[in-house]
């Protein structure tokens, strides 16, 4: 189900309570805001819905509620893994992880979808959080990058030591 493009009705989507998760990307630092939609038919009651993105910079509260008239447009995510340092959520305040159990608690969201709908479409009447782009998320290759730049400068010190005892051979 990862990066399925997905179209449903969800006419509460302005009407339900929200959560924010934390972060940070081009647009800079803020919160992307997620509510949840109830669903009608298959195995869950419920789907996590990430609105998009509310910068920290800009007005903190969202639009006056309204009825979402047609469709909503947007893609599934699977839920990465939440490490033990994510979890320590205060009640009440950012998220910063995507804690699908977590979340789907705070929002009284039963029997939740194991997945993310991100929304493409429809943008908010008024002011309200920003479609943004499904957030990739990127795999630590940290020791993979220590191992190539550390080869990289033990090659360096071969060559250099080479070139000396090349200088005193001659």
């Amino acid at each position: 189900m990862d990066y399925t493009h997905v179209v449903f009705t969800c006419p509460t989507l302005e009407q339900t309570p929200t959560a924010r998760i934390y972060t940070v990307s081009d647009a800079g630092v803020g919160d992307r805001i997620v509510t949840a939609c109830p669903l009608s038919a298959g195995p869950y009651r419920s789907i996590l819905l990430d609105r998009g993105f509310l910068s920290a910079d800009g007005p903190q509260t969202l639009a006056s509620p309204s009825v979402v008239d047609g469709p909503v447009v947007g893609v599934l995510r699977k839920a990465p893994p939440v490490k033990d340092a994510a979890k320590n959520h205060q009640p009440g305040g950012e998220w910063f992880a995507r804690d699908v159990a977590g979340l789907a608690a705070a929002l009284n969201a039963p029997d939740p979808a194991p997945v993310f709908f991100f929304l493409e479409s429809p943008k908010p009447k008024g002011f309200g959080p920003t479609p943004a782009p499904v957030p990739i998320d990127i795999p630590n290759n940290h020791l993979g990058y220590a191992i190539t730049w550390f080869g990289l400068a033990a090659s360096l010190v071969g060559v250099y030591i080479a070139t000396l005892l090349r200088r005193r051979k001659a």
